[in-house]
């Protein structure tokens, strides 16, 4: 059995009770305490190597076997590590040494005798050390000493900062480069400084069941007592790495090496974790993901598929100071990612829980910053703060639903998923009204505690607004008194009121967001947008035989609004043939499809929404299905779009005047066009923005750039919401 064995090096060896110094023991150990320069230790000085070769003496004539305690931890540890078969060059060692001369002297010592511990083997380098053959002790022929930079106890901000980040760089790449060629890997903890143990061990419960080269890495933790005789090894603990909050930043981390200099630093100064900022060092004026990152990168891409796709959905939680408001949202969103079962309108990008998350990314990048201006005008109290991260998690959920509830008279639109998409701002209203102690219960679980609704401070106003915002999060609906609108003429609903004062700025805020997740991540995957097109194509032949049939048998034009019913019987002679939906998709096709989907729409919003007008039921069911199809497949171009955008980013420029100024980037993804790009940023973040510039104005003021890729980013230099209108 081959095995490769990680064995961290302390100072042992110098123990005084083990008279390994022999005579002058002090003024030894201090001139080697002294010797500022640890490559002479390593390069064999002269002093030093008269410490040497007096413990190697001294080693040499102690008997191994029964006598453990006088050699150093180390030592004693890898013999009792000693294989069956007696030719032992299978097994390599490598001994981590902290960045101390003590430490560099021992790791020396005890690699000399490990590998010159049979008769006829000299030492290379002049000590002229013959060890006696011992065939039941262990020695290994292929020894390495990494003495490990920042690994020491006098600067604790390098132990933590350098020290155990360039301690596990070194075993992961160690492990990926040679660990598939070992039958074990062993990580020995019996010798090293204390502060190390426990990150070591952590590393050597984090192998466990990983595969390098199609090999599945048997990592073994062991340690060997001072007084005893057996080596113990430690039982694996279901320890992992942190992928969570990984995924929880996995946008900024992404794209961090494409920002400048002084934009990551924000990011890294006011967004990310200490945890995560720690994956990044400065190379070339640019932050790039350091090795430890990328081992964690690595480990995230073999396990994501694995886990959920999400992350915890806890950020900006930290910076709701009530605790009790805190543990509730927390309990709240982990019952809250399941909340979207039954949605109507599958064959969208996707609106559930990962849209939420992604949104609610972004408004860390964008409202971390803030909360840290501790003279904002915004976000002053937790109450604002709550109500945005709520409406961030709920304001999509109509899309799981079928009714709404609208100035005093209920709308049903079942069936018609153009309707359920046009007024699912609508119909999150009603489902958080008609479920609210569903939504936000009355007891809740987080961390083995019960947190009652009735005790958190504030709630019951904080779902008002959560309300509040979901309902104005659309663009056609008014944030302020002089802008009342309506659907475009196609429906009877009108919101002639204005969102309440309170919450314009926080929906305002929730609409940008929202605009800004148009990335690939929405796509979820190529696997997903061939399984979604196979099912919806499936779905659409079913629904064009339901609505020959109905054809078949006869469809009532019995309609007493004239125009609706000219409407419908041009509508019954234009689409009698769909073969044509299911032809190779082009631009014509792609414009007949939307011409059709917005004319049934126009019908069926009437229908649904105008009071007086009545069909047959044989009308209205002809009409979902046309619904149905329509909708259906005008959905592949949506992945399309997002496909070609790889990241958008919310990058902070500073405060001027009391306003907090944001840059919104837009990253393209390999093959996508300057003007693809830039199409994407006009039409679905800016006509956003524009309709909600005069509520931000005296808070917030954004800015755009585009990034194609491999390109450097370039930002717009005119006012975009003019050359927006222009088009």
């Amino acid at each position: 059995m081959k095995r490769l064995i990680f064995t961290l090096v302390g100072v042992s060896l110098l123990d005084p009770k083990k008279e390994l110094l022999g005579n002058g023991f002090e003024k030894r150990l201090g001139e080697i305490q002294n010797c500022q320069n640890i490559a002479a230790i390593i390069e064999n000085s002269r002093i030093l190597n008269e410490h040497k070769t007096q413990v190697l003496e001294t080693l040499k004539s102690q008997n191994l076997r029964d006598n453990l305690a006088s050699f150093s931890a180390e030592i004693a540890s890898l013999h009792q590590l000693k294989p069956q078969a007696l030719d032992n060059e299978a097994d390599k060692v490598i001994l981590i040494v902290s960045e101390t001369p003590e430490c560099a002297f021992s790791g020396i010592v005890n690699g000399k005798f490990i590998i010159h511990m049979r008769r006829g083997t000299s030492d290379p380098e002049g000590d002229a050390i013959i060890f006696e053959q011992s065939k039941d002790v262990f020695f290994c022929d292929n020894v390495e000493i990494k003495i490990v930079e920042g690994l020491q106890v006098e600067k604790g901000g390098e132990f933590v900062s350098r020290g155990i980040k360039n301690l596990f760089v070194f075993v992961s790449k160690k492990i990926k480069e040679e660990g598939a060629s070992y039958d074990e890997v062993i990580f020995n903890i019996t010798g090293g400084y204390k502060g190390t143990i426990p990150y070591f061990t952590l590393f050597g419960m984090l192998y466990q069941g990983r595969e390098i080269e199609d090999k599945r890495i048997k990592p073994l933790v062991k340690y060997l007592y001072e007084k005893s005789k057996d080596i113990i090894t430690l039982p694996n603990l279901p320890v992992a790495f942190d992928l969570p909050t990984w995924r929880d930043y996995r946008g900024v981390i992404g794209a961090m090496e494409l920002l400048e200099k002084e934009q990551a630093e924000i990011f890294l100064k006011y967004v990310l974790p200490p945890q995560v900022s720690g994956l990044f060092d400065l190379q070339d004026s640019k932050y790039k993901i350091n090795p430890y990152g990328e081992e964690l990168k690595s480990r995230y891409q073999e396990e994501k598929i694995s886990l959920t796709p999400f992350g915890r959905g806890h950020l900006l939680l930290d910076k709701i100071e009530d605790g009790l408001l805190r543990a509730y949202f927390k309990g709240c969103i982990n019952q809250w990612q399941h909340i979207w079962i039954g949605d109507k309108v599958p064959e969208m990008v996707e609106h559930q829980r990962g849209h939420a998350q992604r949104v609610l990314e972004l408004a860390a990048e964008l409202l971390y910053p803030i909360l840290e201006d501790k003279n904002r005008k915004i976000f002053q109290n937790d109450k604002e703060l709550a109500s945005l991260i709520g409406a961030i998690w709920l304001h999509d959920l109509g899309h799981s639903g079928e009714r709404f509830n609208f100035e005093d008279r209920e709308y049903i639109v079942k069936g018609f998923p153009s309707l359920i998409r046009d007024f699912h701002n609508l119909i999150t209203v009603t489902l958080l009204e008609d479920e609210e102690q569903e939504i936000f219960p009355a007891e809740v679980e987080v961390e083995n505690k019960t947190v009652c609704r009735r005790n958190v401070r504030n709630i019951e106003a904080i779902i008002e607004n959560i309300k509040a915002i979901s309902q104005y999060h659309r663009k056609w609906t008014p944030l302020v008194p002089e802008k009342i609108s309506e659907k475009k003429g196609k429906h009877c609903i009108k919101l002639s009121k204005a969102i309440r004062k309170e919450c314009h700025v926080l929906a305002a805020l929730c609409r940008i967001l929202d605009a800004c997740d148009t990335q690939i991540e929405r796509t979820v995957d190529g696997a997903y947008i061939d399984t979604r097109k196979m099912t919806t194509d499936r779905e659409v032949k079913m629904l064009e035989k339901e609505k020959e049939n109905l054809e078949k048998e006869g469809i009532s034009l019995d309609i007493g609004d004239g125009d609706l019913k000219t409407k419908i019987e041009k509508a019954k002679s234009r689409f009698e043939n769909l073969g044509w939906i299911f032809e190779e998709e082009d631009e014509t096709t792609r414009a007949k499809l939307n011409n059709s989907s917005a004319y049934i729409n126009h019908i069926v919003g009437k229908i649904a929404t105008c009071p007086n007008v009545e069909v047959s039921s044989s009308v209205k069911y002809w009409l979902s299905c046309l619904d149905q199809i329509f909708f259906k497949k005008s959905s592949p171009p949506h992945y399309e779009k997002h496909k070609g955008i790889s990241a958008v980013m919310i990058l902070y420029k500073g405060k001027e005047g009391g306003v907090y100024k944001f840059d919104i980037r837009m990253v393209g993804a390999k093959g996508t066009t300057e003007d693809r790009l830039m199409s994407v940023l006009e039409k679905d973040i800016n006509e956003e923005y524009i309709e909600v510039k005069e509520t931000l104005d005296t808070f917030v003021e954004f800015s755009y750039s585009y990034q194609c890729y491999g390109q450097e980013p370039q930002s717009y230099q005119k006012d975009i919401c003019i050359i927006s209108k222009k088009r």
